[in-house]
């Protein structure tokens, strides 16, 4: 079973410099258990090991990382994807309210010539 495969999420009291973050602290309690990915190719393992040896980071911190990153960007993506819906829902929206108030404009356009046209018609009568 490689290291990738094998995660350890503890850390240990005396494990702790000052580098850790409040992040890392606040979720000791939700990350008190081990980890297992089963079924990753070695492809992926041995990927993950060159990027998390370039990064100066340990395998378990690297992917404790990487993983974080991705579901941000996930929320990131969702939060994305629902401005760009309720955009689209608004500009629907706003078509539809130009739409009519364009009607009521001819409408009182006719009303209009229609009231001028009898207006017209009473004072050529009257003269």
């Amino acid at each position: 079973m490689s290291d990738l495969q094998s995660l350890e999420v503890t850390r240990s009291k005396r494990s702790r410099s000052k580098r850790t973050s409040a992040a890392e602290i606040s979720h000791e309690g939700a990350a008190s258990k081990d980890w297992t990915i089963k079924g990753l190719p070695s492809e992926t393992v041995n990927v993950s090991r060159e990027a998390a040896k370039r990064s100066g980071m340990k395998i378990n911190a690297w992917v404790s990382k990487a993983l974080a990153t991705a579901a941000s960007d996930d929320t990131t993506a969702n939060i994305a994807n629902a401005m760009q819906t309720h955009n689209a829902q608004f500009d629907a929206h706003i078509l539809e309210e130009i739409a009519k108030l364009r009607l009521q404009n001819e409408d009182l356009a006719q009303t209009i010539n229609s009231m001028s046209a009898i207006l017209l018609k009473m004072y050529v009568k009257s003269t």
